[in-house]
């Protein structure tokens, strides 16, 4: 009895989370103050179509990432 709780527990241990797998696949999302005018662009066009407009605390700082860059 006690030999199955700890195979339970080893099973559980040796599977990697789901959550876990899906963030090294998709690498690191870089800060907006890190981004490139490419990436900046992308991700603008990204969260317009998913939030359905660029009303949001993040759009707002893509935006002002966006024109401080084109001032330089």
């Amino acid at each position: 009895m006690a030999d199955e709780k700890k195979d339970k527990k080893d099973a559980a241990k040796a599977e990697p989370a789901p959550a876990a797998e899906d963030q090294k696949k998709k690498g690191h999302n870089p800060k907006v103050n890190k981004m490139t005018m490419a990436q900046i662009e992308k991700k603008i066009e990204e969260v317009q179509s998913s939030q359905g407009g660029l009303m949001s605390r993040y759009a707002k700082q893509l935006l002002r990432r966006r024109d401080l860059l084109k001032s330089k």
